[in-house]
């Protein structure tokens, strides 16, 4: 199956940030995060925008 839009860009924000670290950010279960990033579980529209931020941010910073 394709990754969703969403899918995709959980995973580009946990590549850069590591998947506890973008949990944390997101102030969500990191259990909940990988339900998310494994299609078990919808991300909400509203998180949508906290991850376009953050993912927003890491262009501006260098890669840790």
């Amino acid at each position: 199956m394709a990754e969703t839009t969403k899918q995709n860009l959980l995973r580009m924000a946990a590549e850069r940030m590591g998947p506890p670290e973008l949990a944390k950010r997101m102030n969500v279960p990191q259990s909940l995060l990988d339900a998310w990033m494994g299609g078990h579980a919808s991300m909400p529209d509203r998180k949508l925008l906290l991850l376009a931020e953050l993912l927003d941010q890491l262009g501006d910073a260098p890669d840790r």
